[in-house]
């Protein structure tokens, strides 16, 4: 009896998540699924605006591996997604994410750090396999680093991608936003534009 329960309670909170997500990628989005979302941001993201970026090291899945702390004085975009996240892969369509951060290619003050939240090698290898993860996605495959057991992510949030932190020059975090809301996109180029103007 509590099982189900507690299943027709999950079920019921995940159709509102996607309803929220689903809604939020109108060109106008109501203010109440603005601030369903930013309360939603609010209640999982443990470091917000100001806060200090937690220091990482991970594996990437071209080989190598990246250091957040190795890139201070670069303004970073910290990207949480997963190959299996239908709102992530929205943002990350080369209309949305990569037409608004193209201005800053070959920036070398600028870093594009994309997060495989819950993906193994394994998943990604079968993302990468198939036609968009060939054509519309390739991108990620050179930037994306490998977060399988949520280590990284937790440092962040407690849960909800897709995630973006805009981290400032001196390591410090400008934005967080939560889910696919095109309009946020806009808020997300015009702060690392800033932030680049600012960094010395």
């Amino acid at each position: 009896m509590i099982f189900r329960y507690l299943s027709k309670a999950i079920l019921a909170v995940s159709v509102f998540v996607c309803a929220l997500q689903a809604t939020a990628q109108s060109d106008n989005v109501p203010l109440r699924v603005m601030d369903a979302i930013r309360q939603q941001y609010e209640k999982t993201t443990l470091l917000k605006e100001g806060s200090q970026a937690a220091d990482f090291t991970a594996e990437k899945y071209a080989g190598g591996s990246v250091r957040l702390s190795d890139n201070r004085g670069k303004v970073v975009l910290l990207n949480f997604w997963g190959s299996w996240c239908g709102p992530c892969l929205r943002e990350l369509a080369p209309g949305m994410l990569p037409a608004r951060l193209k201005q800053f290619e070959g920036n070398d003050r600028f870093l594009y750090l994309p997060v495989a939240y819950k993906d193994s090698r394994e998943s990604l290898d079968k993302f990468f396999a198939t036609e968009k993860g060939r054509t519309d996605y390739a991108y990620l495959r050179t930037a994306t680093a490998l977060d399988a057991d949520k280590e990284i992510f937790n440092r962040y949030a407690t849960q909800g991608v897709p995630r973006l932190f805009v981290i400032g020059a001196d390591g410090k975090i400008l934005l967080g936003t939560l889910g696919f809301v095109e309009e946020e996109l806009d808020k997300v180029e015009a702060i690392i534009r800033q932030a680049l103007e600012m960094a010395p």
